[in-house]
């Protein structure tokens, strides 16, 4: 049996005078440990510069991203 993916992501690009573009992190944990989870990736940017992050169980799975600089929100 094949099971659905257990995360999803969800973007909110910014669009006309927006700065921020918005990534939000769903976990099912029906199968899994979300408070176990790590998420970690690099973002390449237009100019191609890129910068590393990484998102652990004591932060929201939300993250904003302005002018090359990455953070995580509140939800």
């Amino acid at each position: 049996m094949v099971l659905p993916a257990p995360i999803s992501f969800t973007v909110k690009t910014a669009v006309g005078d927006e700065k921020y573009h918005y990534v939000t992190i769903e976990v099912d944990d029906t199968y899994l440990d979300n408070e176990q989870l790590v998420f970690q990736g690099v973002i390449t940017f237009p100019n191609g510069d890129t910068e590393t992050f990484h998102l652990n169980n004591d932060q929201d799975r939300n993250a904003q991203f302005i002018s090359g600089r990455l953070r995580a929100i509140p939800s």
